[in-house]
């Protein structure tokens, strides 16, 4: 299991006490699966670098980085959106990693990871920015993807590209 402990926006993180802080953090950042705030970065919307070890989120997939979308006839940039919303997500919480298993090329870490209860995946989902990857997910994140395309959140208020087939035909984006 990994985990990733935020010190952003904690009131109990106070100046005087941040040598005691900084010492706690160390000795925690050597422990496996613990992480200080810095060892955490958001690479996409379903996947991140954590404690050094890439990371990608089970039964999800979200826009690609450079993938663009359509709302109104106009083109945005809807796989930043997807790394900018699971940045939000995550970035000021505890965030928990269980490993899943992975397609036999895959060289990234496969985990569905947790804020507490909730399921960052089904997050993702829900809010529009990524679709539930049936091909491995079997469907676990269906509801949540109907649910997030009848409120038209994300990126089905408007026209996309399912990040599968962009990836097929942006091969080296």
């Amino acid at each position: 299991m990994m985990t990733y402990h935020s010190t952003k926006n904690n009131p109990r993180f106070h100046p005087r006490k941040m040598w005691i802080s900084g010492f706690i953090i160390a000795m925690f950042s050597v422990l496996p699966g613990v992480a200080s705030a810095n060892d955490l970065y958001v690479k996409d919307g379903d996947s991140f670098v954590l404690n050094g070890e890439e990371v990608r989120l089970w039964g999800v997939d979200a826009m690609e980085l450079s993938q663009f979308c359509q709302k109104d006839r106009r083109d945005y940039p809807c796989g930043q959106l997807a790394k900018v919303h699971l940045q939000n997500l995550i970035g000021r919480h505890d965030l928990r990693c269980e490993r899943m298993p992975a397609a036999k090329k895959e060289t990234r870490t496969v985990a569905r990871c947790f804020i507490g209860d909730l399921d960052v995946g089904r997050e993702m989902v829900r809010a529009g920015w990524a679709i539930d990857y049936r091909y491995f997910s079997k469907g676990f994140y269906a509801e949540a993807e109907t649910q997030a395309r009848e409120q038209k959140n994300g990126v089905w208020e408007g026209r996309f590209q399912q990040p599968r087939n962009w990836r097929k035909y942006n091969p080296y984006k």
